[in-house]
Order: structure tokens, then sequence, then C-alpha cells
């Protein structure tokens, strides 16, 4: 379910812009502020609803005008259309799929299915467990059409046992009366994750054994990425069920006044020799491992729905050297995803096109000022 036809207007400084995609890979090359952020960001838009730059969609509508458009046909059997609009005036937001109002933001992920890659992405070990747990129920949610459903009810039920433990007049039967509930789509909940991470373990290290891994990478970083341990903690304690953890965790719920138990506090580790990676592996280890783990996720959900996603990736060259750059770009593509990815410098689009192009087709566009074009030059 990749993109056809993308059109944008009025989105920050992008106006009446129309591409057609007729390659898999498409690079968009331009200087600082030209608008080639802007443009995976309306893609982003148009496959999970909101911005991955600003809270306010207000700030996305071009200065001086009242409203932004963004509009995708997909090229998948029905041809799918899918529309996306905000007006800064009325701050109100309308998304439309084949001219019928969307009715969740889930029915828009399931049909253009976007996984992000920004510099900030090589933080995913750096930075707290909650990207961690992101990272995983991007994955889950993909491959596992009824983690949804689960993931909200749970979701509903912590919500509510938040909200009465900020009560100062609650009682502990009136606690009690959710725990049983908290814990039944908890423990779900981390079922789903836990067969998830089992399936991205397996898949991480096939993936170290394929010849072209062994061909490309670094001998050392392939070596050490073969002895990493991974860890998937639930969020509470093993020996005992949850909803006796709740009942023992009252006093101190209530003083802290929301749940310190559950899969709201999951976490997915990732060691080294029992140390955390961030204290044994350097910089362009981390980053190896991390590339391999987005290969990953990308090989499990073709293979599990034979998906298409778009994959979008901002300023690659900012974290990962040429050949990473390559072996990312290619394995993306080698899982018949579709990769959109954005470049600074003009020389190194036209190194890294000509090198992927030697297995796939690659369209390039030059962006300067809001204005998208055909770079002169095919990689």
């Amino acid at each position: 379910m990749s993109l056809g036809i993308l059109r944008i207007d009025r989105l920050r400084n992008l106006e009446n812009v129309e591409i057609v995609f007729q390659s898999q890979c498409s690079i968009f090359h331009g200087l600082n502020g030209s608008g080639k952020t802007s443009l995976l960001e309306a893609v982003y838009l148009l496959g999970r609803g909101n911005s991955f730059r600003s809270k306010n969609l207000d700030n996305l509508v071009n200065y001086g005008k009242s409203d932004f458009i963004c509009f995708a046909q997909l090229s998948n059997a029905a041809d799918d259309k899918v529309g996306f609009s905000r007006n800064g005036d009325s701050h109100t937001t309308l998304i439309k799929k084949n001219g019928e109002a969307v009715r969740s933001l889930s029915e828009l992920a399931s049909t253009l299915p976007v996984l992000l890659i920004t510099p900030q992405t090589f933080d995913l070990l750096t930075g707290g467990p909650k990207e961690r747990r992101r990272f995983l129920d991007w994955g889950v949610f993909h491959v596992e059409h009824e983690y949804k459903r689960v993931w909200q009810q749970w979701r509903r039920v912590l919500n509510q046992r938040n909200k009465i433990l900020k009560n100062a007049t609650i009682n502990r039967f009136e606690l009690s009366s959710w725990d049983n509930q908290f814990s039944e789509l908890s423990e779900k909940v981390s079922a789903y994750r836990k067969h998830y991470s089992d399936v991205l373990i397996d898949t991480f290290r096939s993936l170290l054994e394929c010849s072209d891994f062994t061909k490309n990478g670094n001998a050392e970083t392939i070596g050490i990425l073969r002895q990493i341990e991974f860890h998937y903690e639930k969020g509470w304690k093993l020996k005992t069920g949850l909803e006796e953890q709740l009942a023992n965790c009252y006093e101190t719920d209530y003083r802290y006044g929301y749940s310190t138990i559950g899969p709201q506090k999951a976490e997915l580790q990732f060691k080294f020799s029992e140390k955390p990676v961030t204290e044994v592996l350097s910089r362009g280890q981390l980053k190896a491992l991390i590339t391999t783990l987005l290969v990953a996720q990308l090989t499990i959900l073709k293979k599990k729905t034979d998906q298409q996603c778009t994959v979008l990736i901002d300023d690659i060259g900012a974290e990962l050297d040429m050949g990473s750059q390559v072996f990312l770009l290619k394995e993306i593509l080698k899982n018949k995803a579709q990769a959109l990815v954005t470049v600074l410098d003009a020389d190194n689009a036209r190194n890294l096109a000509s090198t992927v192009n030697e297995d796939f087709e690659v369209q390039m566009f030059h962006v300067e000022h809001g204005q998208i074009t055909p770079a002169n030059e095919r990689g």
C-alpha cells in the first residue's frame, strides 16, 4: 500500500506540490529549511493522523493562509485515496478515506503503514523506556490485528484507575473493582508484547547470519551484535499475580496518584556481557544495533502480513555513514517497502542513489523554497 500520487498545499512552506512516485525509492535533496522534512511530515499525517514535529496542527498552516491539505492516492488494488486537512481558523481537522470520514486513527494506520526514522530514532537505546515501548507497540499493532482493541481497552481502564487514584476521597473497595479488569487486560497486552519481542529477537539474529549483512557489515560489530542479550520486562514482578501486587501497591499508588506497576512500565532491555549496551558499545555499534532492529521490524511486517510499509527517513546522513545508509536502504527495499529519504548534500544524494540503483530503481528530487522538482540526474 505505497504512495502513488501525493499532493500537498499550504503545509508550512509547501504550496501546490504534486509528486508521482514511479520508483520504490525516492531521494529528496535540498538545503535546510527548503521543505524536505515538511514533505515527510505530510506523509506522516496521512498515515498517523498527527505530526512528528508539532502537537499543534495549526502551526503547520502556511503563514497567512487559513488551512492546509494533504492528499494521497495509494498504489494498491483498491487505489485507495486518503485526504487530510486542517483549518487553522476553526481549529478543526478532517480526515477522509475514499470520500468517507475516517472513524479512527488506527484505520488510517492500517491503510497507510508508516515507519519514521529520524536522527532522534537513534536515541532508542539511550532514551527512556517509553521510546522502546513505542517501538514494540508499533510492531505489534501492525502484525496482530486484535492488539489494537485490547490495548485501547487496557488504556481506558488504566486512565480510569489513575483518575480514581487522584481522587482524595477514594476507598480501596472502589479501586479494587477496577483492578480485576486492569490485571486481565494487562496480561493480554504483555502477552502480545512478549510474543512479538521473541519474534523480533529471532529475526534480528537471522539477519546477522544473512549473506548480505555479513558481506557489507563490519566483522567486529557483527560479532558484538551476535552477543547482545534481550530482556523483556512486563512492568511488574513475575512471582505473584498482578492483582495481588496492585493491592500491595495501594498506598504507593495513592500517594503518587497513578498506577506504579503494569504494562505502562514495561521495558525492553538490551545488554552486552550483562551490562546495558549504552555503557559498552560505541556510538557506531549502537547505530548498527538500531538499524538492524528497524530492518527486523520490516522483515516481520512483510512476512506476517505482506503489507507494504512506507518508510520515511529524514536526514539519512546525519547518523549513518555511506555504507550504513546503503545497507539500511537496500534492506528496506528488499522487504518491498517504499522509501522516502531526505538528504542535505546533493553529492551525497547522487552517490547514494547511484549505489542503491544497482539493485533498485531510484527517483531523485530537488527541494528548494517549498517547490519539489524531479532532479535532472536520475540515480
